[in-house]
C-alpha cells in the first residue's frame, strides 16, 4: 500500500483503539487519519491545524486510554484532538464461533486488510514457499 499526500511527512502514529487506523502529520500543517479497513486510497479525515502559512505539524501521540490525539507543531504548540466515536470502533467477535483463548480481532482485522493488499499476496505467497520446502 502507498499512500501520497503529495507533503513531506513529519510523523506516523498507529492507533491504540483500532488495528487498522493511523494518523499522518504532514508538513502542510494537516493531520490525516487513515482507516485501511474503510478506505485504502485517500484519507478519511483531514484536519488543518496551522493556520499560518509555512507552519507544519511535527509530533503525533494518541492515549493510549482515552480517544485522544495530541498534535505538536514546529512552534511548540500543542493541539488536543478528541476522536469520533466512527473512528474508535473495535472489530466484533461473531458469537457462535469458539475462538482460541488468544485470539485478537483486531489483529484479525489487520491482517485480513493486508492479505488484500499485493505486498500482502507477496507475504502469503512467501510463507507459503517457506512451508512447501520445510515439507520436503
Amino acid at each position: 500500500m502507498k499512500f501520497d499526500l503529495c507533503t513531506s511527512l513529519q510523523d506516523v502514529v498507529w492507533s491504540p483503539f483500532t488495528s487498522t487506523l493511523f494518523a499522518v502529520a504532514g508538513a502542510d500543517g494537516k493531520v490525516y487519519i487513515f482507516d485501511i479497513h474503510s478506505n485504502k486510497l485517500e484519507p478519511i479525515c483531514e484536519q488543518l491545524l496551522a493556520n499560518e502559512l509555512g507552519k507544519s505539524c511535527t509530533k503525533l501521540a494518541f492515549n493510549p486510554i482515552h480517544p485522544i490525539l495530541l498534535v505538536g507543531d514546529e512552534t511548540g504548540w500543542t493541539n488536543c484532538l478528541k476522536l469520533s466515536p466512527n473512528l474508535r470502533k473495535k472489530a466484533k467477535v461473531r458469537k457462535g464461533i469458539e475462538y482460541p483463548a488468544n485470539y485478537d480481532p483486531e489483529l484479525d482485522k489487520l491482517a485480513q486488510e493486508l492479505a488484500r493488499t499485493t505486498a500482502g499476496d507477496l507475504i502469503q505467497d512467501s510463507l507459503y514457499v517457506q512451508s512447501s520446502s520445510n515439507e520436503d
